[in-house]
This record gives C-alpha cells, structure tokens and sequence, in this order.
C-alpha cells in the first residue's frame, strides 16, 4: 500500500483502520519528512481554532475538525495527543495522515508528552508495544521531535502547549532551540511546561507539577510586549471548565478532552477577525 492509500484508510476509518507493521513504518518516516519542513514557529494568517490537549479522546478529535471547517479556520492543535486516553494511536495516525496528505491544513504542536521521557510512563509506549514491537514506538518519537513548537496567528495571537520560559525572551529565541531530540525534561522546554501563576512575579518553582516553573504577570507582560503580541492560547492544564482567563484576558488557558473525567466541559478557542470566541465541545 501506497502512502496516499494507507492516509485515505486511516481518515477513512480513524478508530478500526489499524496499519501493518510494514504500513505504519512507511507512515512514520513519511510523517517525519512531512514535519520536518516546518519550522520551530509557524507563522499563519486568518482565522484558527485553537485546541487544546486531546490525550487519546478520538471522539473529541474529530468534533474540533469539524468546528474547525465549519468556521473555515485552521485548526491548531496545541499538543498532548497520547498518554491516558483509549485511543492514542488512532488520534495520531488521524492527525498525521491529514498532515501528510494536505499540510497546510492543520498545525500539529508538540505538548510535553511528545517526548519519549514523559509518554514512557503515561500510557503511549503500552499502547503501542501493544500492537506492534518496540522499533515503532520509538519511531512515533522520531516523528513527534519533528513537530513545531509554537504558532503564530495574524502576527499577533501565539499558540504553544505551555508558556514563558525563563530563556524565552524572544520568539528567536524558540526557532534557535537544537533539532536533535532533546530530553522532555530539558531546562530549556519551559515553554511546554511553565503555566502561569497571578500570585507571584518572575519565575518560581511549579509546587504542583514538581518540574519545571509558574510565570508571573511581570515576564508575561515583557514577552508579549517585546514580542508584539496581544494573546496567548495554551493548553497544559486541565480545567474543569475546559479553559480559564489570566493576565487580564491577554493568556487563555484550554483543554479540549475529558482527560480523567475531570474536565466537564471541554473547549476550542476560535479566533479572528478581532473576535475571540470559546466553543464547548458538549
């Protein structure tokens, strides 16, 4: 099967289509190739929507598809598409048979759990090793170090999974990070880790997570200023509301899956026009 026919089956058939061990190596490095053009910071203009972690829920992947085209927005998917959920191989094959065959018609981020660190403990290399020996596993990672790290709409709004990072002054600063397959727990991935904090300034230790840092309004306010930015949509969090305001209504923080039952209420964020609008996906 060709690389075409093996897209069109699995979008066809996103939750029984399952490929063969030969198919789904070809599909891999094909998605890699596909990815790998991209840069860091990919830069788009008109209206998007926003989503935030999908974590295996197939059900919601495919409903913020279809927000996306009945809007005529891009969809921008902010990462964590594995790890917990029952079906994390079909939402990435899903998203990355769409990417291959249209590129420029959706953006895949890459969320913290596109490492191999964090989804080795989280559920991904089970799943997988599940159906197919070890070599595709780690051929999925290949795949999601390939993936960009941020997004820009309209030269204004910034799309990425976590937030500032304390060596993030500048969207550069993003683009000139290495293209090896850095640690998941690299001091230098804060901007897929850090969440913002309105009851500190500066950068502090994340007490919930363990890992990583909360940023406060003082080093938000400077990035999107000397960035010249007017929003910043990410995910990350897992909000029982499905997505939560800071820094003035300037950071939109959303989650797009029913995770571990927690979030009741999952959204999407669609934006243009000046509007910003957050849809349920209830």
């Amino acid at each position: 099967m060709n690389v075409r026919e093996l897209c069109e089956n699995i979008i066809s058939d996103p939750e029984g289509f399952i490929p063969t061990l030969e198919d789904i190596i070809l599909f891999l490095k094909e998605a890699t190739d596909v990815l790998s053009r991209e840069k860091k910071i990919t830069h788009r203009s008109g209206y998007g929507l926003f989503i935030g972690d999908i974590h295996g829920d197939l059900h919601n992947c495919l409903k913020t598809l279809k927000v996306a085209e009945d809007n005529n927005a891009i969809p921008i998917f902010l990462g964590d598409y594995i790890d917990r959920g029952t079906h994390q191989i079909q939402v990435v094959n899903y998203l990355l048979a769409r990417k291959i065959l249209d590129p420029d018609s959706l953006v895949l981020l890459r969320g913290n759990h596109e490492f191999k660190e964090i989804n080795l403990k989280f559920g991904f290399s089970d799943t997988v090793m599940g159906v197919y020996p070890e070599t595709v596993y780690w051929l999925y990672n290949i795949a999601f170090s390939a993936l960009p790290l941020a997004a820009v709409l309209n030269k204004k709004i910034i799309g990425l999974h976590g937030g500032i990072a304390s060596n993030t002054k500048y969207l550069k600063d993003i683009e000139n990070l290495p293209d090896d397959q850095m640690s998941g727990y690299d001091d230098r991935l804060g901007n897929l880790w850090n969440d913002p904090n309105e009851e500190h300034d500066g950068f502090q230790a994340n007490k919930k997570r363990k890992v990583f840092y909360s940023f406060g309004r003082d080093v938000f306010d400077e990035f999107m200023q000397d960035n010249s930015l007017s929003l910043m949509i990410r995910g990350h969090q897992e909000i029982e509301e499905g997505f939560r305001y800071s820094f003035d209504k300037r950071l939109l923080s959303i989650f797009s899956s029913k995770g571990n039952e927690k979030v009741v209420e999952p959204k999407v964020v669609l934006v243009g026009g000046g509007e910003v609008e957050v849809i349920s996906l209830d």
